[in-house]
């Protein structure tokens, strides 16, 4: 699951100073195996978890994508290969789960999950911005990366979306296959 494959991804963010479209396909997300619990809380009676946690290592996102909008004053267009590096100090979620009984057994199912971040630093490269133009493109990643704080903030719940379903994918996949019993213990 390391790194963990989101075949297609669509951030459609249309107002404010970054009004951009990113299509994203078939993107990989590296290291989150290298997060570390650091709280956790489980309410039996509602099904229920509350976390925090944080990662050891950058999350890294890759992939291809495609992209049309601007970001503050300037436009932006391109199509190619992208690497997105975030910088977490810690996710705090919340996973909203249902019982759901198996060959006589309960199971959990999430039925919805929430996280936020709090990002110390991100780094992106856009491949083949502007149809190829270079040095268009080299100064419009220099300009995202000096303007990281700025995109990010517009673009925050999208990404959190992303990370969510990136977390949703693998807890939902240890959940099916272990008991409630087995995970819960009394």
């Amino acid at each position: 699951m390391d790194p963990l494959r989101i075949s297609t991804l669509l951030i459609d963010q249309g107002k404010g100073p970054v009004s951009l479209k990113l299509d994203f396909k078939d993107l990989d997300i590296s290291n989150l195996k290298s997060v570390i619990i650091d709280k956790i809380h489980y309410n039996a009676e509602t099904y229920s978890l509350d976390a925090e946690v944080h990662p050891q290592k950058s999350i890294m996102l890759d992939g291809d994508y495609e992209t049309n909008g601007k970001v503050l004053i300037l436009p932006i267009v391109g199509k190619g290969r992208c690497k997105i590096v975030i910088d977490v100090s810690k996710f705090v979620g919340t996973v909203q789960m249902k019982p759901v009984v198996k060959n006589g057994n309960k199971y959990l199912e999430i039925v919805k999950i929430a996280w936020k971040f709090t990002p110390t630093n991100m780094k992106i490269k856009l491949d083949n911005l502007f149809n190829g133009d270079k040095a268009l493109g080299d100064n419009m990643n220099v300009f995202l990366n000096e303007n990281w704080r700025e995109l990010l903030k517009e673009l925050q719940p999208a990404i959190e979306e992303v990370f969510g379903q990136a977390f949703g994918q693998i807890a939902q996949s240890f959940l099916s296959r272990v008991p409630e019993n087995q995970i819960i213990l009394e």
